[in-house]
């Protein structure tokens, strides 16, 4: 018996300890998509899984850095392989999963995503941000250099000078 400053006691074996899960594999049954933050500053989601051999749910880790959220919430119904570590389960990264699990994670693609060609797109949004930045630049000098004027302000002289062609 162990006694606590306010005088309760209590025994061991009235302390709830949860079971440290020793499995290396199981069935993912659900996903929970909050962003979570471990102490070093690597965000994590957490999720639930079912061991098959026994039949005990487990909760474990999936590091945001080995799964996007696409990937995570797709997790559920699927075999996944674990790492046991001292405070629980982490999934392992995606190359160390069943070979059904990597295929169907593999070939997922958002609904909204297009086929485009990266280099020719990336090109004409630098273009375009580009001009859009320029002329942005041209009206904030020819917006400060009147407001300046119709203050009565010190003359401030707007110069654009154009770019070389």
């Amino acid at each position: 018996m162990y006694t606590i400053d306010n005088g309760s006691t209590f025994s061991v074996s009235e302390v709830s300890q949860s079971e440290l899960p020793m499995f290396e594999s199981g069935i993912c049954t659900h996903v929970f998509l909050e962003d979570r933050v471990s102490p070093s500053g690597d965000p994590f989601f957490t999720a639930n899984v079912l061991n098959d051999k026994t039949g005990k749910s487990s909760k474990f880790l999936i590091d945001r850095r080995d799964y996007s959220e696409l990937q995570s919430s797709n997790l559920i119904g699927l075999r996944v392989n674990f790492e046991i570590r001292s405070n629980g389960l982490k999934i392992k990264r995606l190359e160390f999963q069943p070979k059904e699990t990597i295929k169907f994670l593999e070939n997922l693609k958002p609904h909204n995503q297009k086929e485009t060609i990266p280099d020719e797109s990336n090109e004409n949004n630098f273009e375009r941000d580009l001009h859009k930045s320029k002329n942005f630049i041209e009206d904030l000098v020819i917006s400060f250099t009147q407001r300046a004027h119709d203050l009565g302000l010190p003359t401030f002289i707007g110069v654009c000078i154009p770019e070389k062609k």
